[in-house]
């Protein structure tokens, strides 16, 4: 072999000239294995399918308050939350998924069936609950925890809460309310 062709060639100086059967060759050149390839394989495949989720999947934005259990003479009982305007700026439209857990554990599904537009004050949310005890028949709430409901805020959203349950035995209790306000695309947590 002429200098030109050795500086040229794809091993190594030092073991190019002991390697030259293919045996030999067989013995230096070293191979991956299945598993190897097949962990790469899956570790593509996990890349791409968050890639496609981050695109086409949805996250649910929820917003989590207390709210307090009414008992009226409807045929469903409501429940009454008042959502800090801190944690949503707008109004929430009729018909928003609410989940409501109870002191117990117990966990319901409602909707909001009536919302105020705009923010409300502590004294303004209190001229509203006047209101809704005339409209609703037998409708009654405690002053407690209506005041524990406000005791942070300055302006909130006041929702009304319907599940189609007899929730009569959980009666001005505290309740849970983790309210769905909308969904997101998670590649857009990404781009912020």
């Amino acid at each position: 072999m002429s200098d030109e062709s050795k500086n040229k060639s794809i091993f190594r100086q030092g073991n190019a000239g002991e390697e030259q059967t293919a045996e030999n060759l067989n013995e230096y050149i070293r191979t991956g294995s299945a598993g190897g390839y097949f962990l790469i394989a899956a570790l593509i495949m996990v890349v791409v399918a968050l890639f496609i989720w981050g695109f086409v999947g949805r996250i649910p934005v929820n917003i989590t308050e207390y709210s307090v259990v009414t008992v009226g003479s409807r045929n469903a009982d409501l429940t009454l939350c008042f959502v800090d305007v801190k944690k949503n700026t707008g109004a929430l439209p009729k018909g928003t998924v609410v989940s409501l857990k109870m002191p117990d554990g117990e966990t319901f599904s409602g909707e909001v069936i009536a919302a105020t537009e705009m923010p409300v004050s502590v004294e303004e949310a209190k001229e509203l609950l006047k209101e809704a005890e005339k409209e609703i028949q037998d409708y009654s709430y405690s002053d407690w925890a209506f005041d524990y409901l406000l005791a942070d805020k300055t302006y909130s959203y006041a929702l009304f809460i319907e599940t189609g349950e007899d929730l009569s035995k959980y009666q001005n209790q505290i309740a849970e309310a983790t309210i769905t306000t909308g969904e997101v695309r998670p590649i857009s947590l990404l781009m912020k």
